[in-house]
């Protein structure tokens, strides 16, 4: 195999080419993969024959080059308004956003009504056309694109359109935490209050709160956590639940709730409420 290249020029930018020989090749083919050129052919295919081809493909050459270039200004914009740190269960995440490609969408027509059948006849047989065989509605194609999110080992991976901005990778972040949180919080709630009050079962919450990390409302058994706890350590989520759970026993602060607390918590209360201030920077947060 015998590496070669051919440039290109377009409005004063220069594009490569990379050109392989391969013995088993027997015609030129070009390969275009994120902002890589190469044409594939047989070892005595001439020079002038190969520059031939390529522009033959100029075109779509340079649409290819120029697509992922604006794709990697994007993604640097993206990389500078994206400079804060994502947590979950008190680890530091990776961040990793993907442009996915537009794929085309049949959409399945709506049966035609009588009238609109009708109309159809009246138009053809006005306008001396020919009677509609089919009256099925044409399909129409149109771009898809799936946004979405997933969590793999420490990097949340973020899939976004092409013309999306780091609004909408701030967005899928948000929906991310908002989904966990209400699983995570709420699962463990529940089990902290089987394993307490037993059949005592209260209504459970997780929404967005400013100042607080969660609060009880024992009179109207309801406990309220905010989302962002998601992003702290689970045994710091822990020890916010209990806390509100120590309410519907004790509603005040006084010495007989952190005497609870503290039995639950396994003589760490003071433990916890120093490394709870470790992540006041959490609630301060203003974009996510």
């Amino acid at each position: 195999m015998i590496f070669e290249r051919v440039t290109i020029s377009h409005k004063g930018e220069k594009f490569d080419v990379d050109i392989k020989r391969f013995d088993n090749s027997r015609s030129l083919k070009l390969y275009m993969s994120d902002g890589n050129i190469r044409v594939t052919t047989f070892p005595g295919c001439t020079k002038k024959v190969i520059k031939s081809f390529v522009n033959q493909h100029k075109k779509e050459i340079i649409d290819h080059y120029l697509f992922f270039k604006n794709k990697r200004i994007e993604e640097d914009k993206i990389a500078r308004n994206l400079s804060f740190d994502i947590f979950y269960l008190g680890r530091k995440l990776n961040l990793k956003v993907e442009r996915l490609e537009l794929q085309e969408v049949t959409e399945e027509p709506e049966p035609l009504s009588p009238e609109e059948q009708m109309r159809l006849y009246i138009d053809a047989l006005a306008n001396d056309k020919a009677l509609p065989e089919d009256l099925t509605p044409i399909k129409e194609s149109q771009p898809e694109i799936e946004r979405s999110y997933k969590l793999v080992d420490d990097t949340l991976i973020v899939s976004i359109a092409p013309d999306d901005d780091h609004n909408v990778v701030i967005s899928l972040i948000k929906e991310f935490y908002k989904v966990q949180a209400q699983k995570i919080i709420t699962q463990d709630t529940y089990k902290f209050v089987k394993e307490i009050f037993v059949k005592f079962i209260p209504e459970v919450a997780v929404r967005d709160m400013v100042k607080q990390w969660g609060n009880c409302k024992y009179k109207a058994n309801r406990l309220s956590f905010n989302r962002r706890l998601i992003r702290l350590p689970r045994r710091l989520i822990a020890f916010i639940i209990l806390h509100e759970l120590a309410h519907f026993v004790h509603p005040n602060h006084g010495n007989d709730f952190h005497t609870l607390l503290n039995q639950w918590v396994a003589g760490r209360e003071k433990e916890f409420d120093e490394e709870m201030k470790e992540w006041s920077f959490v609630l301060l947060d203003k974009i996510l």
